[in-house]
């Protein structure tokens, strides 16, 4: 059983995230759109794994990633993104 956080704002990419870490066992999950919705998201339930974007479309997922250690400490992250 495994609790992830997918920060990404394009809704299908995140579908996708999801199925594909579904198939390795991966069993719940909260989705966050913006920084600050990730930072909330892991705060209200940390989560065992971080899949994060890099651009949102408030904020970036490395300052997302950021404030979540400052709070949580470090977690397990993969950040995905198509910005080169």
């Amino acid at each position: 059983m495994c609790h992830v956080l997918i920060i990404e704002d394009e809704p299908f990419i995140a579908m996708s995230i999801q199925m594909a870490l579904e198939e390795e066992g991966a069993t719940s999950f909260d989705f966050a759109v913006t920084e600050a919705e990730a930072v909330a998201a892991a705060l209200a339930r940390p989560p065992e794994l971080i899949t994060s974007d890099v651009k949102l479309i408030e904020g970036t997922g490395p300052l997302a990633v950021a404030r979540i250690y400052e709070e949580l400490g470090k977690l397990p992250v993969i950040f995905i993104s198509a910005t080169p």
